[in-house]
């Protein structure tokens, strides 16, 4: 997920690639449920090797550990080691599409990231929590 930036990324570029085009936009990006099956994700060997490069460590500034609408959650675990392994920040998420959810899944959301804070999106019944480097 790129954040900050006006532009649309193109379709089909690899990780790496796409953190160098978001950085050339002044832009950073947040690893969305990394090694998520049926879904758009990086995979962990992905996220390793842009982490080596300079632009990479640059722009990719947060990984997802926790994403309450996941049908698996032993992904949250791996994208949990995957941050902690190479020392990325975490967030933690709601992707609630219904109150309900979000309602359900906060106290979910505080245990994964003690010590974090709650950065609610009310416009689309979402909340995120994010930890400080």
């Amino acid at each position: 997920m790129a954040l900050f930036i006006r532009q649309c990324v193109p379709a089909g570029m690899s990780l790496l690639d796409t953190l160098h085009y978001v950085n050339s936009l002044g832009g950073i990006c947040i690893a969305a449920h990394p090694k998520t099956r049926f879904a758009h994700s990086p995979s962990r060997n992905s996220i390793d090797n842009a982490l080596r490069h300079p632009i990479g460590k640059k722009t990719l500034v947060e990984i997802e550990v926790y994403n309450a609408r996941l049908f698996r959650k032993d992904s949250n675990k791996a994208a949990m080691r995957i941050a902690q392994e190479n020392d990325v920040s975490l967030v933690a998420d709601s992707d609630a599409h219904v109150a309900r959810i979000l309602v359900k899944v906060q106290p979910d959301l505080k245990e994964t990231l003690p010590g974090s804070y709650a950065r609610p999106w009310k416009a689309i019944r979402h909340t995120s929590f994010i930890t400080k480097k």
